[in-house]
């Protein structure tokens, strides 16, 4: 297989990982490095900037028909759907999602090689992913009705028990052994 071309079929794909050309876990520089390979278009960017602000006019103004993929878990709960600011924060977060994806595909490949796209790409999903409106508090509706419900104290004894397991276990989750996945799995 040559350097430049992704590989043709799984077997290929599963010889490079034996060999030691995994794509890995990525660093900090691999992280910046990847944002700074799919930042460095000026026309892609230019390209997704005009369409991300045509997209974003349309859901303020209510008209977007932009919605989560079915089965999608973050936005399962009513006010995704139901709640103007929170279909209005759900969908600006999926274009901004479809903006990112196709600034990675724009990626030159008589420049860079199918690994450096596919690390963009796993940078990407990372950065998108912890960006999501769901992994914060005033954004995700969930979490605030949990909060109103039980008078805030879902706030203190969230950060609390996340603070004792993490203390307990070194911030490793445990593995179930096959003793205690008999019933099924139990986390710590």
């Amino acid at each position: 297989m040559t350097a430049g071309r992704a590989p043709g079929s799984e077997d290929e794909a599963l010889g490079i990982v034996e060999a030691g050309e995994a794509i890995g876990i990525p660093t900090v520089t691999l992280l910046l490095q990847g944002m700074a390979m799919t930042l460095a278009q000026p026309r892609s960017v230019a390209r997704e900037t005009r369409r991300l602000a045509g997209d974003t006019l349309r859901i303020l103004a209510g008209k977007s028909d932009r919605a989560p993929v079915k089965g999608d878990r973050r936005f399962a709960d009513p006010a995704w759907s139901h709640n103007p600011a929170f279909r209005r924060l759900g969908q600006e977060y999926l274009s901004l999602c479809e903006s990112v994806g196709h600034l990675v595909d724009d990626l030159d490949f008589s420049q860079r090689t199918w690994q450096d796209a596919e690390r963009a790409r796993f940078v990407a999903n990372i950065v998108m992913s912890a960006a999501a409106p769901t992994n914060f508090m005033l954004s995700n509706p969930a979490a605030l009705k949990r909060a109103f419900d039980t008078g805030g104290l879902s706030m203190v004894r969230g950060p609390a028990t996340g603070g004792t397991t993490f203390a307990r276990t070194g911030g490793c989750r445990r593995r179930p052994t096959a003793a205690r996945s008999r019933s099924g799995p139990t986390w710590p």
